[in-house]
């Protein structure tokens, strides 16, 4: 069996990737709703709500791509192998 030479990203390492891109998005997403409406308070709701929401699914969504099962299959389609089931 081989073993790949990439590592895993932490549990700690995607969650802070994860912070730090939801805080980029959610200053564009704030600062479109302020420039869409004038309304602060508005801008601030809808840009909380969208943190916590995608902060949680992005998270989520990091951790399933880099299960082993999914690395294995990537590994093996870049190395140029077809692998058949079964």
């Amino acid at each position: 069996m081989e073993q790949s030479s990439e590592k895993k990203d932490s549990r700690f390492r995607s969650a802070i990737k994860a912070f730090s891109y939801r805080v980029v998005s959610t200053l564009m997403t704030t600062g479109a709703v302020f420039a869409l409406t004038g309304k602060g308070a508005l801008a601030l709701q809808i840009g909380g709500f969208e943190a916590v929401s995608k902060l949680v699914l992005y998270y989520l969504h990091e951790r399933a791509w880099n299960r082993k099962s999914w690395r294995k299959k990537m590994s093996t389609m870049k190395a140029g192998h077809i692998q058949t089931a079964g």
